[in-house]
């Protein structure tokens, strides 16, 4: 699959100490987003592929929830397919781009059946069970969503980029789906809470600076000098009588 809103490709260029990193377009990284308010995938980053094929759905009846897809500038190319680093210098030809979005992470969810249902059993089976029960599984087109770069023998964080600095949305993703299949939508819900900041009002700022700055500084000193001049005649009463 290629996607147009994808990662860079970071090539290297010289040797010793003239070798310099390049970023290039890499459509077969693609980006994932979504445009659901699901647990699993609400306000996290882009979640990085490489080289995913879209997920094709059947009807029956599991939930199906699409929750990444790549972006609707794409195009599905079959495989096998030979590739090269010469297509970095190619521009892509829009009108190629119109294959829409793909699914590349599906949550399934419902009660499974078994592959060995409505076949003949060699022996017969006591408490032979042919549907579980509800649960949940997540399918992902693409392995690499799970995959640690490394640096001098070390894992780098997941999703994190050694190369442009940017951290994608693998994490979270991952964090979000284990605690979503484990019903702990109490942890899923808090690191997916949005936090909405209030800006101040600038020219109301403007306005009342000047009324705020004397209630803020002249009125604790009054309220301070009136205590300091109520403690001391209470003192002098006392000690006088």
């Amino acid at each position: 699959m290629n996607d147009i809103n994808s990662a860079p490709l970071i090539l290297a260029s010289g040797s010793g100490n003239q070798t310099e990193f390049n970023p290039y377009p890499w459509f077969y990284s693609p980006l994932a987003i979504s445009d659901k308010k699901h647990p699993i995938v609400n306000n996290i980053e882009a979640v990085k592929f490489d080289f995913a094929n879209p997920i094709d759905t059947l009807k029956n009846s599991i939930k199906k929830t699409v929750l990444l897809s790549s972006s609707p500038y794409t195009k599905v190319e079959g495989t096998p397919l030979q590739l090269s680093l010469d297509i970095i210098e190619e521009r892509p030809n829009p009108e190629l781009y119109k294959d829409g979005p793909q699914p590349l992470a599906v949550l399934l969810e419902g009660k499974f059946s078994s592959v060995y249902e409505n076949r003949i059993k060699p022996f017969p089976l006591e408490n032979e069970i042919e549907h579980g029960k509800e649960t949940k599984m997540l399918v992902i087109s693409d392995g690499n969503v799970i995959k640690n770069e490394f640096s001098q023998g070390k894992p780098k964080p997941l999703g994190y980029d050694r190369y442009t600095g940017n951290t994608y949305g693998n994490k979270e993703f991952l964090m979000n789906a284990v605690n979503y299949m484990l019903d702990d939508t109490g942890l899923v819900d808090i690191r997916s809470k949005e936090v909405k900041l209030a800006f101040l009002n600038t020219e109301k700022i403007e306005d009342e600076k000047l009324k705020w700055q004397l209630i803020n500084i002249l009125l604790p000193l009054v309220f301070l000098g009136i205590f300091a001049i109520a403690f001391f005649a209470i003192r002098k009463r006392k000690y006088v009588k």
